[in-house]
């Protein structure tokens, strides 16, 4: 797969975290309109660097992740599987702009390393609020992907167990929100909406992490 050509440079956009539980560190349907401005505006003027190595999240390790086949040749995916390998753990949504202007740039980066065995992309198709069915996320993930000319696995995840695990690692606040794992569980990057320099910095964090020793 080649590389997507490349946006004129822009800032980084996120659609707000659409998930339902009161447990998450940012409940946006409880804000108010101009306090969900507040939100957006602020994902949308965080800069590469304060996003990938100062989010509150890398260092912390990842205490649980639980992911269902959704398409493709995708299978169940738990922390165990991950144990010894490098992971790009990507949440996105069909409903999410940046998400799929994202996405084939992600997709691309990882196609490099499709040959490693100690690398896993995980895309999360995640819905836009509240309770999800497998089935309609499903329909509308195979249509995105189709629309945007990708063959890649993707995943679900139903009871929302890898989203609030994260979110405990440091905060889930949006999507499209990338983290990268190490061998041992430890987030090491995040990344949180979309800009053009994302690609070369998931590239960059893979190469150096797949380096490391096992």
């Amino acid at each position: 797969m080649s590389e997507p050509e490349q946006p004129p440079d822009q800032p980084p956009t996120a659609a707000p975290s659409a998930a339902p539980s009161r447990g998450l560190g940012i409940v946006l349907g409880s804000l108010g309109v101009l306090g969900l401005a507040a939100v957006v505006l602020i994902l949308m003027t965080l800069g590469p660097t304060s996003q990938s190595e100062s989010h509150p999240a890398v260092g912390n390790r990842l205490a649980a992740l639980e992911l269902k086949p959704l398409t493709g040749e995708a299978t169940p995916v738990t922390l165990d599987d991950l144990k010894g390998k490098v992971a790009l753990v990507n949440f996105w949504g069909a409903w999410c702009p940046p998400c799929r202007a994202e996405l084939p740039h992600l997709a691309a980066v990882a196609d490099k390393f499709a040959g490693q065995p100690d690398f896993r992309f995980l895309p999360i198709s995640c819905g836009q609020g509240g309770a999800e069915d497998p089935e309609e996320l499903r329909g509308r993930t195979e249509e995105t992907l189709q629309q945007l000319g990708l063959h890649v696995a993707t995943y679900c995840d139903p009871a929302f167990t890898t989203r609030h695990a994260f979110d405990k690692a440091g905060r889930f606040e949006g999507f499209p929100t990338t983290f990268l794992l190490d061998r041992q569980g430890v987030i090491r990057h995040v990344w949180v909406g979309y800009y053009p320099q994302v690609s070369q910095q998931v590239e960059s964090g893979i190469r150096e992490l797949l380096g490391s020793a096992k």
